[in-house]
This record gives C-alpha cells, sequence and structure tokens, in this order.
C-alpha cells in the first residue's frame, strides 16, 4: 500500500501557507466579532434610543468597527508595523468604503422592501460585506509586499 501524506502532496512551503491563512481567517474572524459587536451596539444605541435612521446609524456603527479592525488586523491578524501608516491606512478605508456600501445597500433594500427588522438586517449586512473585507485586506492592504515594511 502507498502511503502519501499531504506534505509529500502539497510541499511543506505550501503548508506553511495554507496554516498561515487559515490562521489569520480565524483572526481576521475573532476581530470581526469585536467589531460587529461594536457595530451592533453602536447602530442599536443610535437607532433604537435616539431614533437616528437605519442607514445613519450603520455608517455611525460601522465607522467606529472600521477603526477597531484596522488596529487589530494590523497588529494582531497580518502582524504589521508599517512605516507609512496613513498610505495602509487609506488603502484599507478604500476597501471598507467598498464593503460598507454594500452594507448600507444591503440594509437599505432589507428594510425599506423587504421590511426586515433593522436590526436583523444589520446582521445580514455584515454577512455580505465580510467577504470584500477579508479579500482586500489580505491582499491588497495587509499583503505580504506592501509599501511600508
Amino acid at each position: 500500500m502507498i502511503k502519501i501524506t499531504y506534505g509529500k502532496i502539497m510541499g511543506k512551503e505550501n503548508q506553511k501557507l495554507n496554516k498561515l491563512f487559515f490562521l489569520q481567517l480565524i483572526k481576521f474572524h475573532a476581530v470581526g466579532v469585536v467589531n460587529f459587536i461594536i457595530d451592533q451596539g453602536v447602530f442599536v444605541l443610535l437607532n433604537s434610543v435616539f431614533s437616528v435612521a437605519p442607514v445613519p446609524s450603520k455608517l455611525v456603527s460601522y465607522s467606529c468597527g472600521l477603526i477597531n479592525s484596522f488596529l487589530m488586523n494590523k497588529k494582531w491578524t497580518f502582524k504589521k508595523d508599517y512605516k507609512y501608516f496613513s498610505f495602509n491606512f487609506l488603502k484599507f478605508i478604500i476597501i471598507n468604503v467598498l464593503a460598507l456600501g454594500v452594507a448600507s445597500f444591503t440594509i437599505y433594500i432589507l428594510t425599506s422592501k423587504l421590511m426586515v427588522i433593522p436590526w436583523v438586517a444589520n446582521i445580514l449586512s455584515t454577512v455580505f460585506s465580510f467577504a470584500i473585507n477579508f479579500t482586500g485586506n489580505k491582499f491588497f492592504v495587509f499583503k505580504e509586499n506592501s509599501r511600508g515594511e
């Protein structure tokens, strides 16, 4: 019987890259949970307590999570210490503006057209924007050869 191990098929270097990728994905999810708590807490506070409309509430709550996300992902998930902070933060903002657009559009459709409760719509919008965020952060903002390393 022939015994073939994962290491022989994938190669040791690919194994390390896959392990790093999945570790970063898990950490990104953990940061996302913290961001979600911040986002949802601020959203509910603004929308339910202060009667701010859902979309403006989302803009503010998302911004709060965004700042936390950059700091945690920079230091913990992707372990980057950029010399050019503003350049990388700008790239981060670009990715997050795209994700925010998807999240806001999702909330708009769900609350105004499908009559979904705002806090439920906020949860669903987070699911839609996650893929944009991880892909953009991994391969654009915190990529291995990014400026400032």
